[in-house]
């Protein structure tokens, strides 16, 4: 949420991340590959 809309696997990851933060977990989350 810096204003910067990641595309790509860059979503994949920012999604993943996101998904680890909710579950309490640190670090990166996988992303769709």
């Amino acid at each position: 949420p810096t204003g910067i809309i990641p595309k790509g696997p860059a979503l994949d990851l920012q999604a993943g991340h996101d998904r680890q933060r909710l579950a309490g977990g640190g670090g990166w989350g996988g992303g769709g590959g």
